[in-house]
């Protein structure tokens, strides 16, 4: 049982299938402990096929992503773990994701923590003055595909080694 305003943290794994339903099979803040990959990669997106979307294509790659469904949540993660990535939706209940991403770099000046790249996940097109001023570093554009994320992952997780893609990066089409 949780205190009322408190963030509750759930460990547990799932194999998904096609007919997985992501957001009815965990709880809003998804973790499974260490990615095989090492990779800390936060996707926060309050649509479950976004999210679902998101987990496929990282868990080809051994990463097994920490899921967010608004940015109140991802705010609570980022203060709690050191991410690598944090891929943020913009249009969300409760904390918008330009909000979110203020407060996650407020957070991290204020612990004199390593700043984590956010961008943000989004259809819209932002200007790169917008995406400075609220601390956001790029976009990764939805609907996001393999070769996409990949390119995504090779530029900003590129400090922790060599991401092994292998073969199984495109089974099943490039989405």
């Amino acid at each position: 049982m949780s205190d009322t305003g408190q963030t509750s943290v759930f460990e547990f794994s799932i194999v998904p299938t096609e007919s997985t339903n992501w957001v009815e099979m965990h709880p809003s803040v998804f973790r499974t402990g260490q990615p095989p990959s090492g990779l800390h990669v936060l996707v926060v997106d309050d649509n479950p096929s976004n999210l679902a979307e998101a987990c496929e294509l990282l868990s080809r790659w051994g990463i097994t992503p920490i899921l967010a469904t608004d940015g109140v949540e991802a705010v609570a993660v980022a203060r709690e773990r050191e991410l690598d990535l944090i891929l943020m939706d913009l249009q969300m209940p409760v904390l918008d994701g330009l909000a979110a991403t203020k407060q996650i770099r407020a957070d991290e000046q204020e612990r004199c923590c390593a700043r984590a790249p956010v961008l943000a996940y989004t259809s819209c097109v932002l200007g790169s003055d917008v995406l400075r001023s609220c601390g956001l570093d790029g976009v990764l554009e939805k609907p996001c595909n393999a070769m996409a994320l990949q390119e995504c992952l090779r530029r900003w997780c590129s400090h922790r080694g060599h991401i092994d893609f292998g073969a199984s990066a495109f089974t099943g089409g490039d989405r």
